[in-house]
């Protein structure tokens, strides 16, 4: 397996259900599930990062344009002739 930090976001959620998928048997040794559940456990955390980060990049996109929208209403407003 890649080292997690190479994954992409959706490589880590696949590997999350399948891991959810081989957890779900009852087969397995219980080294391997205790394995399974704590690669499971460092994909979870390290999607919720990724998730958070992507909220906070939104979020700040979002300011991002009413800062603008907010300036280009101002110099608009500011170049309209009131003597008329």
């Amino acid at each position: 397996m890649k080292k997690q930090k190479e994954l992409s976001f959706n490589q880590k959620l696949a590997r999350l259900e399948e891991i959810a998928a081989l957890l779900e048997n009852d087969s397995l040794e219980l080294e391997e599930a205790i394995s399974l559940y704590e690669e499971g456990s460092i994909l979870s955390a390290s999607c919720l990062e990724l998730l958070k980060n992507a909220e906070l990049k939104i979020t700040q996109l979002q300011g991002a344009t009413v800062v603008a929208r907010n300036m280009f209403t101002e110099s608009a407003d500011a170049g309209k002739d009131t003597d008329l």
